[in-house]
């Protein structure tokens, strides 16, 4: 934990921060209210019993960047942290994909809570029951935040909500997104990846694209699938790095893709990721 004279360096901007549950968070919260200048906070920690002092203490007019991972929230922590989530206008970057949201009564209200923050240009969501529950009003609110250049939504959708963010390309919408990353959605079948990439508008500043699913749900794609994935490939004229990590490709669906890429403007850049990293377990017996 940072010591008590680290109060003094009230022109700090940047803190990031991964503690254990051991650490005094009340503490940090009184730390915290001497950085009046700070613009980017990050907080990696298992729980967080003071995460609403925590947020408390940041400075709302300041703060452009915001990172939370790996905390376990109570109810009562969220039906508190979501509205004040809201209250930091000039929020530029949101990052709690790692947590989990379940409380689905709760989460009605972070669809309101993003439409406050317009001037947000990363955007990861968080994951959870709740967040599936009221995924496709948190499209609804993302449809709003015109500067949005990097959106993640994890783990939550079905074939309905992701077609809802291809037709959302088509209406004007997600235009200055460098980077879509539509990861680890296992509700999703062929048929919504079909109809998807069928639908998708021309994203021209896309640069990153990940669609990748888990090695518990793989996902073999149609040869239909694999068409439109690749015509869609080609109407992004900036795209150089597509994740499709988890979608069992076969040599003919990558040769359909590299011959696409030869004539693509990004074809000295692209890269296709579609392997995934497993990291080893290696046993020893006694």
């Amino acid at each position: 934990m940072l010591p008590i004279g680290f109060s003094k360096m009230r022109t700090l901007r940047k803190l990031h921060l991964s503690i254990d549950e051991r650490a005094n968070y009340t503490m940090l919260a009184w730390l915290l209210k001497h950085f009046t200048q700070l613009s980017s906070f990050t907080l990696y920690c298992p729980s967080c019993p003071a995460l609403l002092d925590i947020l408390d203490s940041l400075p709302h007019n300041s703060l452009q960047e915001l990172e939370l991972g790996i905390i376990e929230l109570t109810d009562a922590q969220l039906q508190h942290c979501i509205p004040k989530l809201g209250t930091f206008s000039n929020l530029k970057v949101l990052q709690i994909s790692h947590e989990k949201f379940d409380n689905m009564e709760i989460m009605t209200s972070f669809g309101s809570v993003l439409r406050e923050l317009r001037n947000l240009e990363v955007l990861h969501l968080p994951h959870g029951k709740g967040t599936e529950a009221v995924v496709e009003s948190l499209i609804t609110a993302c449809q709003t935040l015109q500067g949005l250049r990097s959106l993640r939504i994890h783990s939550c959708l079905n074939d309905e909500n992701l077609v809802r963010i291809a037709k959302a390309t088509l209406e004007g919408s997600f235009i200055k997104l460098r980077e879509l990353l539509l990861d680890w959605n296992i509700c999703t079948t062929d048929r919504g990846w079909w109809e998807f990439f069928n639908t998708l508008g021309s994203l021209k500043e896309l640069e990153k694209l990940s669609v990748s699913m888990p090695l518990e749900h793989l996902l073999k794609p149609s040869s239909s699938t694999v068409i439109a994935f690749v015509r869609a490939i080609s109407q992004l004229p900036r795209v150089r790095h597509i994740i499709v990590a988890g979608w069992l490709l076969d040599q003919m669906d990558l040769d359909m893709f590299n011959a696409m890429k030869k004539k693509h403007p990004q074809s000295q850049n692209m890269i296709l990721t579609s392997k995934i990293c497993v990291n080893p377990h290696i046993l020893v017996d006694d």
